[in-house]
């Protein structure tokens, strides 16, 4: 109310009052049926409301004497987020990000099971010639990358703030693509292992089984350089092992 404006601004040197206009959007709510004073009825704008000065100041008399008037209007910004959309930013994006991963896992799998290489391996294997497992491999395969997907998309937002928890789950969202580019290739290395027997085992287990055995064969192949004084090549394996292991 006006009144109680001015009869709070008394007892000042030209004290000011805000003369405020507002619209059917932001006119905010009463708190008279909350307040300890309804008859004051005092309103609550809405978060992000911002206060614009609409024309010239004024000078008014009052019963208090002369009060300083500024007309302004409030303005709120209904695109803004609010608290749980900013607590949830985090966890949005990494999941979106986390299904284009995904999207991407899908279409280097089906590109590879078109390969000659591919082709080959399915005559070599029984189930794959005739059952078209191999197929089945690969949609194993991505079910598993989406089951980890549909993990992290159970984990709360505010999980997602821990810079820890977040880094590594972006690490996991990122390493899902090897350890489906991992399954596939294991089955079209390994001739003697059925389509099948891969698609039972867990995509986790044939990413780190893979990792092993070529960081075994690159310490090998260190190891046979320096024997035979090759700096280059113990460079090169060195290099190579390092970024397996997240060094570089």
């Amino acid at each position: 109310k006006r009144d109680v404006a001015v009869q709070y601004s008394g007892g000042r040197s030209l004290p000011t009052i805000f003369e405020i206009s507002v619209g059917q959007v932001d006119r905010g709510a009463s708190l008279s049926w909350l307040s300890q004073y309804p008859g004051e009825d005092e309103i609550l704008f809405t978060a992000l409301s911002n206060l614009e000065v609409t024309g010239e100041a004024y000078t008014e008399q009052t019963d208090v004497g002369a009060v300083h008037v500024v007309p302004i209007r409030i303005n709120v910004n209904a695109r803004g987020a609010t608290i749980a959309e900013l607590l949830g930013r985090r966890k949005e994006l990494h999941i979106a990000m986390f299904e284009n991963v995904c999207l991407g896992i899908e279409s280097e799998l089906e590109e590879i099971l078109a390969t000659e290489a591919a082709e080959a391996r399915v005559q070599n294997d029984a189930l794959a010639k005739h059952r078209d497992q191999h197929e089945f491999l690969v949609k194993q395969t991505i079910f598993e990358c989406r089951e980890i997907l549909n993990n992290h998309r159970q984990r709360s937002p505010e999980w997602y703030n821990e810079d820890d928890q977040y880094s590594s789950a972006m690490t996991e969202a990122v390493q899902v693509r090897a350890m489906a580019l991992s399954k596939l290739k294991y089955w079209l290395d390994h001739k003697g292992v059925s389509c099948r027997t891969v698609q039972r085992m867990p995509l986790r287990e044939v990413f780190l089984q893979e990792r092993r055995q070529r960081e075994s064969e690159l310490q090998h192949e260190m190891r046979a350089a320096q024997r035979d004084s090759n700096p280059e090549g113990v460079v090169r394996a060195a290099l190579s092992l390092c970024k397996r292991k997240g060094l570089l």
